[in-house]
């Protein structure tokens, strides 16, 4: 996530989704210094979001070519009782859902258009299932707009019925919720506090019979 906060790598991404790309063209078509895009590439390439690929040239020497070989999706969700951060890999087509009708029905005309068409004459067909793609991820977002909100006011909820606990009490409380079952260690790591201050906080709470400590992890007492 951190890599990919940085505006200038967006924008190598959109590029190198197009296909493919030299270093040198892509600081042609941003605008932007070579030096300065081979800085930004090197970062996304330990990172593991673009990789080098070597196309042969009439000249001799082999080119050295970027592209992303993998599926990505980003999500940031945001608001008064809500924050989530999600940065997922879809690259096993065993863990992709495939029981929707409609999303089966796309992929069955897909492969009609690539194996009845050629050339030029798939583009309107294929144009018409981008567009129809799209629609059912406008639905999909309003679904999704629906279910954060629903989300958020349960957490405005449970953030209203912990009362006038002490405001570190209810971020462990909260990192509770929300990652479920968690070691001192894990909630140290997420709110970034010292061990030994959870380990005062969870005293506290244990106290106040709000957590209780199984098989080493806090989990909600109440």
């Amino acid at each position: 996530m951190d890599v990919l906060g940085n505006s200038v790598r967006r924008k190598i991404l959109r590029k190198l989704s197009e296909g493919p790309d030299y270093v040198l063209r892509i600081s042609q078509e941003l605008r932007m210094g070579q030096q300065l895009i081979n800085k930004h590439v090197k970062v996304l390439e330990d990172a593991g979001f673009v990789h080098p690929v070597w196309e042969n040239s009439s000249r001799g020497a082999r080119k050295k070519l970027y592209s992303i070989d993998k599926f990505y999706s980003v999500r940031i969700d945001f608001s008064p009782y809500l924050y989530n951060e999600s940065l997922l890999l879809f690259d096993d087509e065993k863990e992709w859902i495939t029981s929707s009708e409609k999303v089966d029905e796309l992929e069955s005309r897909l492969k009609g258009i690539l194996n009845s068409l050629k050339g030029t004459q798939q583009l309107n067909p294929l144009k018409i299932i981008i567009s129809e793609i799209d629609a059912e991820f406008e639905e999909l977002e309003r679904r999704r707009a629906k279910l954060l909100f629903i989300r958020n006011m349960v957490k405005r909820e449970t953030s209203e019925s912990m009362g006038d606990i002490d405001r570190r009490e209810k971020q462990v409380l909260h990192h509770i919720i929300e990652r479920g079952p968690s070691s001192v260690g894990e909630i140290s790591q997420g709110l970034l506090i010292r061990e030994d201050s959870v380990r005062a906080l969870i005293r506290e709470l244990i106290e106040k019979d709000l957590v209780s400590e199984k098989n080493r992890k806090l989990e909600l007492q109440v």
